[in-house]
Formats: structure tokens, sequence, C-alpha cells
């Protein structure tokens, strides 16, 4: 602290040199303006991602509050504060468990509290986000509707934002793509009355997402167009990490990899610089996907193993990385590592049981029955997965199980030359390709239509055959493509 700088005392506001231990006017400690300063400097160290220095500045508040009285600690919000700015580390880093705790500890301090809207707003916000990740969605809109309520009453708009932003999410996660418009509709003009670009570009983010789920996609890529515009006016690197990782996950699944790339590749350099695990977890996976639809498979393993092997401390993406891993193992028709994953997602699904987890399991048993060709399994599980994909209103993934379960059918089809399984995976493709019209996404459907038109040739080529027994010997192999 320099020697030019002074303190203002909490209690009279009155200024004092910095190595004064008392208000020169009032008398009181200047422990707690010295609190206030450390807090702010933690707040500030974990916008930017500086988690290690951020604790060094929560440790020495924790320290000179201990000169205040624990009714002073309290009116003051002080410990309020310091147990909430723990709980953002933990969260960061993706130790939900601990968040919590401390963000329960902070509410507990928060109670009878006067004058601490924007605090306690903040607090509850963050508390349904925790339950969020953990698909506890009536907990987690119960604290986001109580952290709207009580923001618009403080008239903290931009914690206002979140909160209705948060609420638009879980109408999404119940597939109701239409109520998530609308709070998010809401949750910009909460922005715009803050005047705050980080929170506008984050709701973009979140409306760029139900378009790309339900389409039509352009309205997605015109969105996170619009959010990654504002990223020179966003100085929250966790806020910038999350709309540069889910833009480039946008463009990746539109297809536009070229896009795609840069954003991911940036976005992961800063999770990785801020330890900001959620995202490093995050964004791996976009890129192991990335790697996987160029073709790459040594880098999609290795980003795809990297970001599993951190799903122990992030435990809400361990199904979908190790899905990722079934994937990868099956196409080299490695079994035993491809068994070793299902595993894992088994596990998690008992463990933690989420809508998303059996999702993930349907998913990967469906790749593993149909590679082994125990076609009975495949199916049960790809139905069990369509079901599920259909409550969430979620078109996209829905769509691209369509296509990858029909090229199954094909290759059986290949194998047993049984009408029944060419006529069904026709049908499943047609409902592939329906469903990406309906989206918008040009290159996914050219790619089944062409499938559809192989297959109607292919199957135009047998009839002549039969017709023609005197012809050259014919062998079908499209269904190995």
């Amino acid at each position: 602290m320099s020697s030019k700088e002074t303190i203002a005392c909490l209690f009279c506001q009155a200024a004092n040199p910095p190595t004064n231990a008392t208000c020169a006017a009032c008398g009181q400690s200047l422990a707690a303006a010295r609190t206030v300063r450390y807090l702010d400097r933690a707040e500030a160290d974990i916008a930017k991602g500086q988690y290690n220095q951020a604790r060094a500045n929560l440790t020495k508040a924790d320290v000179v509050m201990l000169d205040l009285s624990s009714e002073q600690r309290k009116s003051l919000l002080l410990t309020a504060r310091a147990f909430y700015l723990h709980s953002l580390i933990y969260y960061h880093k993706g130790q939900t468990d601990e968040a919590k705790d401390e963000l329960l500890l902070a509410l507990q301090n928060l109670e009878d509290q006067p004058s601490h809207a924007n605090l306690l707003a903040n607090v509850l916000n963050t508390l349904g986000n925790v339950e969020y990740y953990r698909e506890h969605l009536n907990a987690a809109f119960d604290y986001y509707q109580r952290s709207s309520e009580v923001a618009i009453k403080g008239k903290a708009h931009l914690v206002a934002a979140k909160a209705i932003a948060n609420l638009g999410n879980i109408s999404g996660a119940q597939g109701n793509p239409d109520a998530s418009l609308a709070y998010y509709d809401r949750a910009l003009v909460a922005a715009e009355l803050g005047n705050d670009p980080l929170r506008v570009a984050d709701i973009y983010r979140l409306i760029a997402y139900v378009y790309l789920k339900n389409g039509p996609v352009s309205k997605a890529l015109e969105y996170v167009t619009q959010a990654v515009a504002l990223r020179d006016q966003i100085d929250n690197q966790a806020a910038l990490c999350r709309v540069l990782g889910d833009a480039g996950n946008v463009y990746l699944k539109c297809g536009e990899l070229d896009q795609a790339a840069p954003y991911l590749s940036e976005a992961y350099e800063i999770a990785q610089r801020a330890e900001y695990r959620l995202m490093q977890v995050v964004t791996m996976m976009y890129l192991a996907e990335l790697a996987h639809q160029r073709g790459d498979n040594a880098t999609w393993l290795n980003y795809s193993v990297r970001a599993f092997n951190m799903t122990s401390s992030v435990v809400v993406w361990r199904s979908e990385a190790a899905l990722q891993l079934v994937e990868y193992y099956v196409g080299q028709q490695d079994w035993q590592p491809a068994h070793l994953y299902l595993k894992y997602i088994e596990d998690n699904v008992r463990l933690h049981p989420t809508e998303s987890d059996r999702i993930h399991l349907s998913h990967a048993k469906v790749l593993l029955n149909a590679a082994l060709d125990q076609w009975d399994e495949a199916t049960q599980s790809y139905e069990e997965a369509i079901s599920r994909l259909d409550q969430t209103h979620d078109r996209f993934s829905a769509a691209a199980l369509h296509q990858q379960y029909a090229a199954m059918l094909l290759r059986q089809a290949a194998l047993t030359h049984d009408p029944t399984v060419h006529a069904r995976a026709r049908a499943v493709l047609e409902q592939a390709a329906a469903a990406y019209r309906q989206l918008g996404l040009t290159a996914r459907l050219t790619d089944v239509e062409s499938l559809l038109n192989r297959q109607q040739s292919n199957l135009l080529n047998r009839l002549k055959r039969i017709k023609h027994p005197q012809t050259a010997l014919w062998c079908d192999t499209s269904y190995t493509n």
C-alpha cells in the first residue's frame, strides 16, 4: 500500500493514513476497511482467473477481520462476502460440493441483514448454478427464482439478468424452448438496464444454444457472432472463456470447422492459464470433437483422455468425456478400453444419476453393441436415448444419433441382406433428414440425402441383377462406408 494512499473508515468515512490501526476521527478499528480492501482485491483476482492470488487475499482478509467482533463482521457483510468469494474459487475449479458448503455459510450470515440485496442475490444464483450442474433442476429453479426476486426488488439489475437467464436455462433443459427464449428476452432487458456488455454477450451465447438445438441454426450463428463482437468489452476471463468456447462449439456443430478452431483454441488457453477446470474440460472435449471431424485420430484421443482424466474433480462432465472415448475405441475396434469407459459411465449413472448421464450411457451402448453385432441390444439402447432426447426437445442431438444409428443399420443390412433392416435404415435416415431440414443444417442434410440416394440406387441395381442373373458378379460394399 502506497504511503500516499488513505484508508476510509467504514463507520464514519473519515480518511486515515494506511498505518493507522484505528480511525483518527471516531476511534473505531480500521480492520473492517482493510478487510474490504482485501476482499475487493480477491474479487478482482477471481474475475481475472487468478485463483491462487485470490486465495492469498482472502487469507489476509480472514486474518484482519478477526480484530472485529462477530457482530461487526456480520453486520458489515464481511463474513458472508468472504464465504461467497471462497465459493466462487471452488465453483470455477469444478469443486461443487465445497462451493455449496461455502455458499450455505454465506447465506446463513446474510439472514436478517439489511441492505444486502446484491450479495444475497449472487449467493442464491450461485447456489442455483451448483444445483443446475448436478441436474437438480427443481432446486436450481427455486434458487434462481429467489435470486431474481431479491435482485429485482433491490434494483440489482446485473444479478437479475443472470438469475432470469438461468431460469431460461432450466426451461431449455426441461424441453420448453419458447419459455427459455422468453426468459432470455427479460434477462436482456435487465442486462441493458445495468449497462453490462459481459452479461449481454452471455445471454446472446445462451440464445444461440436454443437455436442450435431447435433451429434454425442460422439464428444460432447470428447470436454467437453478436456475442463475440462484444469480447473487447468483457474483462472477466471466466465469462470471456465461456463466450469464446461456446461460439466455437456452435460453429463446430454447424460444420464450420475452420471458424470453430481459433475460438476453441483461445478459450482453452484462457481456461488453462486461469486454472478454470470446468472450461478446461469442456474446451478439451470440443477440441477432441474438432479433431474427430477432421479425421485426426491422434489429437482426438489426446484431448479426450486429458479431458476425462480431469473429470475426477469435475464429475458433471465425466460421462460425456467417457462417451467420447467409447466412440474412439469402438472406431479402432479396441474392445477392452471401450468396455472400460462404458463401465465408467455406468458407475457415474449409479452414483450421480442425471438425465444427461443416462442419455450418454444409452448412446455408448448403441455404439458398442452395434459394433459387436449385438443388434437387438443396440436398438433397445437407441430407442431409450431417443426417447430421453425427445423429452428435452434437443433436435440436434436426436438427429445426430438417428444418423449414427442408421449407419449401423446399413452395416447390418450389408452383412445380413435382410430387406427389413434396409427399410428400417431408410426410415431412420428420413427421420434424421427431417430433423436437419428443420434445423437448417444444410451440410448434414446433404450427407443424409446422399446416403438415401445411394441406398435407393443400390436397391434398383439389386433388382436389375435379380432380373438379369447373367450379368457380371455384383458385390454390395456401399454399406461399409
